[in-house]
């Protein structure tokens, strides 16, 4: 029993690592591609996030890039200075605090440019009610009698039309 507890100790060692060395060469390629940060994150390589972007500005002589990882009421931010806050979300209801909104107000008096791109929502459409046999009835009674209806006397008949209804195609 103890020869096989000998040989099986540097078997489940060397498992072990190579299990180990496996997990960390995947999570080197997670952050190589950037996916494990957020949309629109300037360490983000992928399609979804801004690395080309920000790597791109980087490259202009005339333009000094930094990325932020601080509290934005932190900042100091320059008149020639154009901020961009990418990626953010609104939520129906949510607002910003009233300190940061003073300072944003600051630095674009002094020249500053604010840019805000949020992620795009899928709200859902607000279907409209379906009509139901007394808003049919009172239609009728107002293409009649109503202040939309148009008259006109056509073959010696009178015709009624709604001026807010496109006239049917010839």
């Amino acid at each position: 029993m103890m020869q096989l507890n000998r040989k099986a100790v540097p078997l489940l060692v060397t498992a072990a690592l190579v299990f180990a060395c496996g997990i960390g060469h995947l999570f080197v390629l997670r952050y190589r591609a950037g996916d494990i940060y957020p949309v629109y994150s300037s360490l983000r390589a992928d399609p979804l996030g801004t690395k080309a972007f920000y790597e791109s500005l980087a490259r202009c002589r005339q333009v000094r890039v930094a990325r932020n990882y601080e509290d934005v009421t932190g900042l100091n931010l320059g008149p020639e200075t154009a901020f961009l806050w990418l990626g953010d979300t609104i939520r129906r209801g949510e607002r910003i605090d009233g300190h940061t909104v003073g300072m944003l107000n600051a630095f674009v008096r002094r020249g500053g440019r604010l840019v805000f791109v949020f992620l795009p929502t899928n709200r859902k459409k607000i279907e409209k009610p379906k009509k139901t046999e007394e808003s049919k009835n009172k239609e009728k009674k107002d293409e009649t009698t109503g202040k939309n209806a148009k008259k006109s006397r056509k073959n010696g008949k009178k015709e009624t039309a709604r001026a807010d209804k496109a006239p049917p195609p010839t």
